[in-house]
This record gives structure tokens, C-alpha cells and sequence, in this order.
């Protein structure tokens, strides 16, 4: 189970907000790089066990609960697994007969 910031805070560029669009046009968030790694990782952990992910604060889903999970389109390549599950937060799962309910930390 990945409970939450699977992107962390440090990958969304603010810098692009604020420049004008024609100075950014060329230029790729450094979000989408991380999201492409992330999704191998998840690949090759979904090949072998279940993965539950829960969205966190710094994850592009909404902020009031229950935040939404993350879009499987994010992921291409792990979700071809039925064992990846893009999970809500909070979330309730039972492993080996033991009931987890968590949360993935603050929301803003």
C-alpha cells in the first residue's frame, strides 16, 4: 500500500505558473517525468503483489474528502494489473484478516 504523495511537492513546477505561456510552451513538467518512472515502478510491483495507491496533499486530485483517487490513464503500464488498485482517502483494506483504515496525512 502506497498511502499517499506518490508525486511529491517538490515535482510541481510553480515557476510555470507564473512565467507567460510562450516562455514554458517547450518545456515539460518535471511531474510528468516522475509520473512516467512512477508507473514502471508500479508495473513491476503490480507483476508480483497487490497495490493499493491512496492519493495524497501534493497528488493532482481534489482536496475534500473522500479525495478522489489518482486517474488510471496516469499509469498505462500498471494498469494492464488487475492487482494495482487507485485507491480513495481515507481507505479500509483487510490483509490477512487485519482491518487497516488510514489516511494518507493533511489535506491543505
Amino acid at each position: 500500500m502506497l498511502a499517499g504523495n506518490p508525486l511529491s511537492h517538490s515535482t510541481q513546477s510553480r515557476d510555470s505558473i507564473n512565467k507567460a505561456k510562450y516562455l514554458t510552451k517547450k518545456t515539460q513538467a518535471a511531474s510528468v517525468e516522475v509520473t512516467k518512472m512512477l508507473d514502471e515502478i508500479l508495473l513491476q510491483l503490480s507483476a508480483s503483489v497487490p497495490v493499493d495507491v491512496m492519493p495524497g496533499k501534493f497528488d493532482p486530485t481534489n482536496y475534500t474528502l473522500p479525495q478522489q483517487p489518482l486517474h488510471p490513464y496516469m499509469f498505462p503500464l500498471a494498469t494492464a494489473y488487475s492487482t494495482l488498485q487507485l485507491v480513495i482517502k481515507p481507505y479500509q483494506a483487510t490483509i490477512d484478516g487485519v482491518r487497516f483504515l488510514g489516511t494518507s496525512g493533511q489535506n491543505v
